[in-house]
């Protein structure tokens, strides 16, 4: 997890081989890490369990109020990476221009939870509920794309054409140690970590992109413009690219109705049972059954036909076609223009 909590950082570099030959590079990223902060020591040394008070207090509510321990954080981060190269060739009317360009997408979420991995919930001081999580946890996506375009534009008297054309290859994983990392846990037994695995395998598409402006008058005050674009859906992480994520189904935990018969504010059943437990007879408690009975399990709810996952033409896309009038309403130099 990065400590800065926010950050943006560009590079850019233009170099002219000749006048009519200009390169050009850049690279930016952008870094954000959310999800609150923990307090130190509150996790690794962390005894005390935490208590949310239901009732009521002089008529004030105490709902959700949290006492006696730290109750835990979800901690996220995202790290979007794009970088970029193109080299363009003008003589005036004619300009083309070939590029690359590329992106990188990281994203992932802890746990981040005391290691007892225990939640109580009192009403009027008098327990009634429990909660039960694995942890620590975490799962982790990537998804990334190459793209190669060639562009090409020429003005002959009034009418100006553009054309282009854009390959661009995408796909996502979910590498080992990054993508549900489960750790010992009092309820989830020794640690593991999920195999390495593909999300999209690797779409391929190539998209035209075309458009033409007509100086109606030919004194450039007057234009008729019309554009045709094919577009992809985005490639980052998300719908597709990380519905194939089995960390991203991990039952991390679950409740369970308590009653505590001895009042000794110990849950006295075997948590690691499933099951409903009547220990009161015996001076013990009363445990109700797990209300998520994959607890502790990787459950996919959803299966992709691999079909979807990977070839030519199958990420999803859409049309764009525009039409526009576009007219130069205050004369130049009267120091602003208005379309």
């Amino acid at each position: 997890i990065w400590r800065d909590r926010e950050r943006i950082q560009q590079y850019s570099s233009t170099s002219p081989v000749t006048s009519k030959l200009p390169l050009e590079a850049g690279y930016s990223q952008f870094l954000s890490n959310w999800g609150g902060q923990t307090p130190a020591g509150a996790l690794d040394t962390q005894p005390f369990i935490p208590v949310t008070e239901q009732s009521t207090l002089a008529g004030v509510p105490l709902n959700n109020f949290v006492y006696h321990g730290f109750a835990g954080l979800g901690n996220n981060y995202q790290s979007h990476n794009v970088w970029r190269a193109s080299m363009t060739y003008v003589t005036g009317s004619h300009s083309f221009k070939v590029g690359y360009q590329a992106a990188y997408e990281v994203t992932g979420s802890f746990g981040n939870f005391s290691k007892h991995g225990l939640a109580y919930r009192f009403n009027n001081g008098t327990p009634n509920q429990l909660t039960q999580r694995i942890t620590p946890w975490q799962q982790g996506n990537r998804t990334r794309y190459d793209g190669f375009f060639a562009q090409d534009q020429w003005t002959r008297g009034r009418v100006t054409l553009q054309g282009a054309l854009r390959y661009e290859h995408a796909w996502s994983f979910f590498p080992e140690g990054k993508s549900g990392l489960l750790e010992d846990s009092v309820f989830g037994g020794a640690a593991y970590t999920l195999p390495a695995a593909d999300g999209v395998k690797g779409y391929h598409d190539i998209a035209p992109r075309m458009g033409m402006a007509y100086d109606v008058f030919g004194d450039g005050k007057t234009a008729i413009k019309l554009n045709l674009s094919k577009y992809w859906q985005s490639a980052n992480n998300e719908g597709n690219y990380t519905t194939a994520n089995r960390a991203a189904t991990f039952a991390q935990t679950t409740t369970r109705s308590w009653t505590d018969g001895n009042r000794n504010f110990v849950p006295d059943c075997d948590l690691t049972n499933r099951n409903r437990q009547d220990n009161l007879a015996a001076g013990g408690d009363l445990c109700g059954a797990w209300d998520n009975q994959n607890f502790g399990s990787i459950v996919s709810a959803t299966t992709l036909n691999p079909d979807v996952l990977e070839g030519w033409g199958v990420r999803p896309f859409d049309w764009q076609f525009g039409v526009s009038l576009q007219q130069e309403l205050l004369p130049r130099g009267s120091g602003g223009v208005a379309y």
